[in-house]
C-alpha cells in the first residue's frame, strides 16, 4: 500500500471456492500491519443470520448444504424488496463500524456488477479472484460474477502461499 487514504473499500469478486476469504483473511492482516483498522463484511452476512435462527449457528463445513439455501433467500428478498436490499444492509454495517473506529472494508462476497459498481461508487475498488474449482452452479449469484467489472484481477491457479503473495503485491500497488 502506497497511498494515504483516510478509509479504503476493498470489494473481492469471484466465484464460490475462488479464494475470496483467504485474499479477506491476508488483506485484514496486511491492513493492520500498515495501522489501519479492517473490518470484513458479507452482503450475504445478513442472509446466513436469518438462515442460522432455523438452522443453527453457521458452521463453514455446512456451507455447501446451505448454500441453495442462501442463495434462495437471497434472491427472494432482491425481488419483494429491491435488488439493493443487501447493499443497504451491508451499508448500514459499514456505517456502524466507520462510527467505531474502523477505517477499512473487506466485502469478500462481490457476486453482482451493481455490487462492484456501488463499492466502486464509495471510492473503493473490485479485486476479481479467478479460479477454476471444477465446480458448477447455475445460480445467478454465480453466473454474474463474471459480468463484474475488476480494477484488479488475481489468478488464483497455484498454491495457497503463491496466492497469498499475489494478493500481496496488489495490495502494494493501492
Amino acid at each position: 500500500m502506497t497511498g494515504k487514504k483516510s478509509e479504503f473499500i476493498i470489494g473481492l469478486a469471484g466465484t464460490k471456492r475462488s479464494g475470496k476469504t483467504t485474499a479477506a483473511r491476508h488483506l485484514i492482516a496486511l491492513a493492520e500491519q500498515q495501522g489501519l483498522v479492517p473490518i470484513r463484511l458479507g452482503f450475504a452476512d445478513p442472509i446466513k443470520a436469518e438462515v442460522a435462527k432455523i438452522f443453527g449457528t453457521y458452521n463453514e463445513e455446512d456451507k455447501a448444504i446451505l448454500r441453495p439455501v442462501y442463495q434462495a433467500v437471497g434472491q427472494s428478498m432482491k425481488e419483494l424488496h429491491g435488488k439493493d436490499i443487501w447493499i443497504k444492509r451491508l451499508l448500514e454495517a459499514w456505517n456502524h463500524y466507520r462510527n467505531h473506529g474502523y477505517n477499512m472494508l473487506i466485502i469478500d462476497d462481490v457476486r453482482f456488477p451493481f455490487e462492484g459498481e456501488w463499492v466502486r461508487n464509495l471510492g473503493g475498488q473490485v479485486w476479481k479472484i479467478i479460479r477454476d474449482t471444477g465446480l458448477k452452479d447455475e445460480h445467478v449469484s454465480e453466473t454474474s460474477v463474471k459480468s463484474v467489472k475488476a480494477d484488479h484481477s488475481i489468478l488464483n491457479a497455484m498454491s495457497e502461499q503463491d496466492f497469498l503473495v499475489k494478493v500481496t503485491n496488489t495490495w502494494t500497488q493501492l
